[in-house]
């Protein structure tokens, strides 16, 4: 099968730039640990998108990458992070 797609909703790629750089400004070190780790679980949610467990909202998968939980979308060959939260936040119930 080939790789899926992997890709940010709007919602999510605000999150992730405004996490990483405040957290760049804080602690470089931190932010490039982080991205890097980001990088790879893209990777693999590229060939296994179903790895993670079922998340709250229906058709949904919930990964943990901490300190931050991903909520992710599998449609077809697309795999979408339609949500990015910090730990600390409720998961929502709906987007």
């Amino acid at each position: 099968m080939a790789k899926r797609h992997v890709k940010l909703s709007p919602r999510a790629r605000r999150f992730w730039l405004h996490f990483i750089t405040e957290l760049a400004e804080q602690n470089p070190t931190a932010a490039e640990k982080i991205a890097i780790r980001f990088e790879i679980l893209r990777d693999k949610l590229a060939d296994f998108p179903n790895m993670a467990q079922r998340g709250k909202i229906p058709y949904t998968r919930r990964m943990v990458m901490r300190p931050l939980i991903l909520t992710v979308r599998v449609n077809g060959n697309l795999a979408e992070i339609a949500l990015i939260r910090h730990e600390r936040q409720a998961e929502p119930d709906s987007f």
